[in-house]
């Protein structure tokens, strides 16, 4: 399971912008760049349904595959 610590340095050396508010987790490519298929990620943890460990997990992966649009 991943952390926000590892999220967050991840995410700065790629040039993304990680935002954590309370259950929300937001991710942002650099501009011209997209997440996979998605220009932006937002996602909210919930209890029973997915928690911030999952979202941090699915976070890296985007990462891995940040490419121009």
């Amino acid at each position: 399971m991943a952390s926000k610590s590892e999220v967050a340095r991840k995410a700065k050396a790629a040039g993304c912008e990680f935002k954590v508010q309370g259950q929300y987790v937001d991710l942002y490519p650099p501009a011209g760049f997209m997440l996979g298929e998605y220009r932006t990620v937002l996602r909210e943890a919930s209890p029973g349904y997915l928690t911030k460990a999952e979202i941090y997990d699915e976070l890296l992966d985007l990462i891995d595959d940040l490419r121009p649009e």
